[in-house]
């Protein structure tokens, strides 16, 4: 089982990998955009140090910032399967197909997921951060590596868009892109590329950061997600979809790829702008 912190409320109070910057618009504020910058690179570090959610706050604490943090805590083994796995593997390998082999995808019960928005520098604006840690194995017949996740920032685009210049992230040897289409109802997301199963490449740090301006003072909730994806054959994200929920990931070869498991966490950001 995971285990869940509360979300966090303190008022007054570069790394190597693959990464894609996407300029939504021009900010308003341009003096205040290197202390943005320095901000968003000491909470980049903070979050991935083990003790996150100490580390952030020190951060926020240093630069006067409110802040909220929902963090999902992995509290299992490193090997995460049933005797059902197993099973399956076995029946794999001793089948008399030999051009089918056991892969491996992460666990979601060992992976983490941080979503954290604090107050931005410019009126009416908040930044968020989506990160997820994969972490952990389970041996299945499809592999994480034939088709890309997807990690999303969504929101009521009634209330919210996105301003600045976004960032998507992940540690190499993969690769980070955005996706190419608006997500419908509001969002935004990328595309990541595993290029090496978790019994390789072990965990995976990766991030997604906006800055979203509010539109008419109403303060809708922002969900952090990811979709952790698996097939059997070379496969492709067919379309995403945002809005007021976590990102929705359809596809495509349908038959032979799936979404393993997608959490979202929402954030109520009010009295962060």
């Amino acid at each position: 089982m995971r285990r869940r912190n509360a979300l966090k409320y303190i008022g007054a109070a570069t790394l190597l990998g693959t990464s894609a910057t996407a300029s939504v618009s021009g900010n308003k504020n341009d003096a205040s955009n290197s202390a943005e910058d320095q901000l968003y690179g000491q909470v980049r570090r903070a979050i991935k140090r083990e003790e996150s959610t100490k580390a952030v706050e020190r951060v926020m604490e240093n630069h006067n910032r409110e802040y909220k943090h929902l963090s999902t805590n992995a509290t299992i083994d490193e090997f995460d399967y049933t005797d059902d796995d197993l099973e399956e593997v076995d029946d794999l390998l001793e089948s008399d197909d030999s051009e089918i082999n056991p892969e491996d995808r992460y666990s979601e019960s060992s992976s983490e997921l941080d979503v954290l928005v604090y107050e931005h520098g410019n009126d009416n604006t908040v930044a968020v951060f989506t990160q997820m840690t994969l972490s952990g194995v389970v041996p299945r017949l499809r592999s994480c590596t034939d088709v890309d996740d997807a990690i999303g920032i969504s929101f009521n685009d009634d209330h919210w868009s996105v301003v600045g210049t976004p960032n998507v992230y992940v540690e190499s040897p993969n690769d980070a892109g955005f996706y190419s289409q608006s997500l419908q109802d509001g969002g935004l997301a990328g595309e990541i590329d595993l290029v090496e199963t978790p019994l390789v490449g072990g965990d995976v740090y990766v991030e997604l950061y906006s800055a979203l301006e509010n539109l008419d003072g109403v303060a809708g909730t922002i969900f952090g997600s990811y979709a952790h994806t698996t097939a059997s054959a070379i496969g492709s994200i067919d379309s995403i979809t945002g809005g007021p929920q976590g990102i929705t990931v359809s596809l495509s070869p349908s038959t032979s790829t799936n979404v393993a498991w997608d959490p979202a966490e929402p954030v109520d950001p009010a009295g962060l702008f």
